[in-house]
């Protein structure tokens, strides 16, 4: 204890009080006091953590201290760049170790039992943080959007490929009830390439524009407006589960005009006979001249 070094009102402790501190266990408390940046508050927050040492009045405990400092750039702008640089002590590392007390004596002319030296570090840390943008995040929910379409588009292609897959295996069931898709892929695929033609929106409407003119030709104008009123009566008053449908036209009139409506069909069959009879060649031709006149004979 020096005296010199003392405040006022101070005064060293006598020999025995010095013996019963020397008598017990000692530790020194070191309190380290650090910073570091938030992220979540964007700010630079403190913290600190304690270091314990023990001493003895028979060895100086030598402590070499290290602070390690850090600079951090933050870029929070929202559209543009935006930057802030703080600097800050962001670590302290720390060396100890012991050695006899008259080394230090001779070179401090008195007794030394704790001795810190403390010194800036020459290595720097520096960390740049940039927030996200308003154009990145649109960029990433564009990505997302895209991802979403291009599934979708994927889904589309792949339901419209089963579906038409399907509608021509309906088609051949239709025409041929007896066919089997197993033992004449090369027939049937023959088969399913007519198919795509005879239901495309094109070939669609020529063939109910042919039906049209056909049915105009043969039938006149009244005729086909009351064509807009057939259909099926519904009764109300029965249980729907319980509703059969027995007649669909069930007066007179609606089967007179069921029987015109047949001869104008069986007409228009035998105009199409006609022309493609005309568009065959001339032996096929005579053959199904004898067989078109005799349908002719019967439907008479």
């Amino acid at each position: 204890c020096d005296s010199r070094l003392l405040i006022k009102g101070e005064q060293c402790a006598n020999s025995s009080l010095k013996e019963q501190f020397w008598g017990q266990v000692n530790l020194m408390n070191f309190t380290q006091h650090f910073e570091m940046f938030d992220y979540q508050l964007q700010q630079i927050s403190s913290m600190k953590r304690s270091i314990y040492s023990l001493y003895t009045n028979q060895t100086t405990l030598f402590m070499q201290g290290f602070l390690r400092l850090q600079q951090t750039e933050v870029d929070n702008g929202i559209l543009f760049s935006q930057i802030s640089t703080y600097q800050f002590i962001s670590d302290f590392t720390y060396q100890t170790q012991s050695g006899p007390i008259e080394l230090y004596k001779s070179m401090f002319g008195r007794n030394a039992y704790i001795i810190v030296t403390l010194k800036l570090d020459s290595i720097m840390n520096k960390q740049i943080i940039q927030y996200p943008k308003l154009n990145q995040v649109l960029a990433d929910i564009g990505s997302i959007i895209q991802l979403i379409l291009f599934l979708n588009f994927f889904a589309m292609r792949w339901n419209e490929s089963r579906y038409e897959k399907d509608l021509q295996d309906r088609i051949l069931k239709i025409y041929f009830p007896q066919i089997d898709f197993t033992k004449q892929a090369i027939s049937i695929q023959k088969l399913k390439q007519q198919c795509i033609e005879k239901i495309s929106l094109v070939n669609l409407i020529y063939e109910i524009s042919r039906l049209q003119f056909g049915m105009q030709k043969l039938m006149d104008r009244d005729k086909i407006s009351e064509l807009h009123q057939l259909g099926i009566e519904f009764n109300q008053q029965d249980n729907p589960k319980d509703n059969k449908i027995n007649q669909i036209y069930e007066d007179s009139n609606l089967n007179s005009q069921s029987q015109e409506m047949q001869e104008s069909i069986c007409k228009l069959t035998i105009l199409k006979s006609q022309q493609q009879i005309l568009q065959e060649d001339d032996f096929s031709l005579l053959m199904k001249k004898d067989k078109y006149d005799q349908y002719t004979n019967i439907i008479k």
